[in-house]
């Protein structure tokens, strides 16, 4: 069983090290001992480590959104023209429109 919990933590140290999250930032062995001040700089310290992947998820976010938004606009103006079209000569945009590339054999 010693050797289980010896393999769980050399393996979960070098995740650490990889990663760059301490004791501190991962709640593992909190020290009830330890200073807030040491603990708040042990947690900035692999903020640090971890900024790259925060700022990529924001990125990801942000880019997302930028988009849906940019498709709702696009669908909002489709409807106004229709709208606008359906003012100007109702009988004309009640017309079935052709979708391009319909008359195309399958």
């Amino acid at each position: 069983m010693q050797a289980l919990i010896g393999n769980y933590n050399y393996y979960m140290q070098m995740i650490r090290d990889v990663t760059g999250l301490n004791e501190a930032r991962d709640g593992s062995t909190p020290d009830k001992n330890a200073l807030v001040g040491v603990q708040k700089l042990a947690a900035a310290n692999s903020n640090t480590a971890t900024r790259h992947i925060l700022q990529a998820g924001l990125f990801l976010i942000h880019s997302g959104v930028e988009r849906n938004s940019e498709k709702i606009i696009e669908e909002q103006e489709k409807e106004i023209n229709i709208i606008d079209a359906y003012d100007q000569d109702p009988e004309a945009a009640q017309k079935p429109q052709r979708r391009a590339g319909a008359d195309r054999a399958s």
